[in-house]
């Protein structure tokens, strides 16, 4: 059974006249539950704002960031040695971003990428030395569509490709436009820019860059006006830092962007 003590500090009863003008105040709480103390801003409503921290037997284990009620922001797991077990950020309650996992000696383990609590995009997996050695790529669909072994003598993609690109034509409000999607795949070692480019005919001909990519996130999709007598394509330059080596990807949307 759970036991609240609600510890009032002096700083909140000097500015309580502030508080209830306020729709919800929130009090300094502990809360002891199966060995566990949860320490934390909480509301009369039992609701959560700002760091909860949890201790078991006066030693902080874990972290999360709460706003008004819901896990948003910051979470950290800890060893007992006080060495970050894992660190996360949370978005409405579920993991979302970057989720890194250490050993107890604070090398890293495995990077993965959550969207909206779902295990999505890049996948890495660190040696005991925290050099990358397998490296995976989930789409929406939660499949593995690139898949890299770090372990081989030379870094190569074992399964997928480094570029998958969706176009469709669209007709919005009248006016026609011709939809870009694309997974943005930076495995470690391999450096990958990727770019939206123009060309003649299906075969390439005079590639004209019109956009690189510069975003964090693990895809890309935008809407861009259908021209006549040209093609759309994707570019993705690949520099391979183990082998220094460079390589060009290019996919043209077969269908020709022109209006009849």
């Amino acid at each position: 059974m759970k036991k609240i003590v609600a510890i009032v500090l002096i700083g909140v009863l000097v500015i309580s006249c502030t508080q209830e003008e306020d729709s919800r105040k929130y009090v300094n709480t502990i809360i002891e539950s199966n060995g566990i103390l949860i320490k934390g801003k909480m509301s009369s409503d039992s609701l959560f704002d700002g760091r909860v921290d949890y201790f078991i037997r006066d030693t902080l284990v874990a972290f999360r960031t709460f706003q008004n009620g819901a896990a948003n922001g910051k979470s950290v797991s800890y060893y007992p040695n006080g060495v970050i077990k894992q660190l996360s950020n949370e978005l409405n309650g579920k993991v979302d971003g970057v989720s890194l996992l250490f050993n107890q000696e604070g090398n890293i383990l495995r990077s993965q990428f959550y969207f909206q609590g779902r295990l999505m995009g890049p996948q890495v997996v660190y040696d005991s030395n925290g050099n990358a050695s397998n490296y995976e790529f989930l789409n929406f669909e939660n499949d593995v569509i690139c898949g890299i072994n770090y372990s081989l003598k030379n870094v190569t993609i074992q399964n997928g490709k480094l570029l998958y690109p969706t176009f469709t034509n669209l007709n919005i409000d009248g006016n026609d436009f011709t939809r870009i999607f694309l997974y943005l795949f930076n495995p470690p070692k391999l450096k990958c820019v990727y770019s939206i480019c123009t060309v003649d005919d299906a075969n390439g001909s005079n590639l004209d860059v019109i956009e690189k990519i510069d975003s964090d996130s693990f895809f890309y999709e935008r809407d861009y006006p259908v021209i006549i007598n040209k093609y759309y394509c994707v570019k993705v330059d690949v520099y391979d830092s183990l082998n220094a080596s460079e390589k060009v990807f290019i996919e043209v949307f077969k269908q020709e962007n022109a209006l009849e």
